[in-house]
């Protein structure tokens, strides 16, 4: 049973990080698409992130319009 507790205790800290982490990449996302002007009945989502390195984060994003859907994304290297 304490091997349990330690594990929830552990994964409710994962939880916590990942949420920062989650919130640190859509606010930069927010950041570098907020002021750019979109046609109507055109899309543009935050869609998560990747982790590549301890230095690096991939923040995914997705767009398009009518029935043409694409994803991109763009890398925060960290110092």
């Amino acid at each position: 049973m304490e091997n349990i507790k330690k594990s929830l205790e552990v994964l409710a800290k994962v939880a916590n990080h990942r949420a920062v982490v989650n919130d640190f990449a859509r606010s930069k996302y927010i950041e570098r698409f907020s002021n750019e002007e979109k046609p109507i009945g055109t899309y543009h989502a935050y869609d998560g992130y990747d982790i590549i390195s301890e230095t690096k984060l991939k923040v995914n994003y997705t767009y398009g319009a009518g029935d043409m859907d694409f994803d991109d994304f763009f890398i925060i290297e960290f110092e």
